[in-house]
């Protein structure tokens, strides 16, 4: 079956890139085409009118309430400590709503991670007029070391670039939501594919974790990635929090990302009904 699915680039992404390049899709009778995307809004567009049949993307697209296209949740892909990151001089007391903060869109989980860390640690959290739409995790890196925002949510490799050229933590997502689901596998719920989809993504998955950092670190170069910043990047997803961790969904990762958003918009109350069928499978 052809199969359209959108990711982000990126170290989260090494089980996709093995199941591509060791034959695991094939194997499970799937023809899959992979779209790079640098902004959700980009990818929930090409969803929303069908576009797509799979999406790796942060889980706060789908808990916050039903989109055109109905989902499935597949497995949960943890992308290691989502960390704020800063220009220098950043400090406590120093209000949060002065700053421009990139985003890859105000209304979305990792805002809302965002401006928790922000709150945590100056004590103010962002309005949302001081949030910037600069894109995914790369753009607001580069918007970061650009000048062009003062702050923004990153993680590997992406933090430890940010840490190399000087760029101080903020604070990170386990001190405000530790229990949060930060990245996941959505699939159309239409469609017969999830568990041989799911099976390829394990079959990847276990062939990156037997061989290591070097593995993962030589995807990520395939990918273009620059050497270095493919060995930290490496480095950054073999943790607790990033591919070893148990990808089986769970209601109360889901709960945990319908706290965050209600905290930011306490019009918002999850739909118990939809959170189950996110996870029916």
């Amino acid at each position: 079956m052809l199969l359209t699915v959108a990711i982000f680039p990126g170290a989260h992404s090494v089980p996709v890139y093995q199941a591509l390049e060791a034959g695991h899709f094939a194997t499970a009778g799937l023809d899959v085409t992979v779209r790079e995307v640098t902004s959700s809004s980009e990818q929930l567009a090409r969803w929303d009118r069908g576009a797509l049949h799979a999406v790796h993307t942060s889980a706060d697209h789908f808990v916050r309430g039903p989109r055109p296209v109905a989902a499935r949740l597949l497995r949960v892909e943890p992308v290691g400590e989502l960390v704020v990151h800063t220009r220098p001089g950043v400090a406590p007391g120093e209000d949060a709503t002065s700053l421009r903060w990139g985003v890859d869109d105000p209304d979305s989980g990792f805002a809302f991670v965002l401006r928790a860390i922000v709150e945590a640690r100056l004590g103010t959290a962002p309005a949302a007029a001081s949030l910037v739409t600069t894109g995914g995790t790369l753009q607001r890196l580069e918007a970061l070391r650009e000048g062009r925002v003062d702050g923004a949510t990153l993680h590997s490799p992406f933090d430890v670039i940010a840490a190399r050229a000087g760029l101080p933590r903020l604070g990170g997502h386990l001190e405000v939501a530790p229990d949060l689901v930060t990245n996941a596998c959505f699939v159309r719920a239409d469609l017969g594919v999830a568990d041989a989809y799911d099976a390829a993504l394990e079959a990847g998955r276990q062939d990156v974790l037997r061989g290591g950092p070097d593995r993962a670190a030589a995807l990520l170069a395939g990918r273009g990635l620059a050497a270095d910043r493919a060995t930290a990047a490496a480095r950054g997803i073999f943790t607790d929090l990033g591919l070893p961790a148990d990808p089986r969904p769970t209601r109360a990762g889901l709960d945990a990302v319908a706290r965050l958003r209600r905290r930011f918009d306490p019009g918002f109350e999850p739909d118990p009904v939809l959170l189950d069928a996110l996870l029916a499978r």
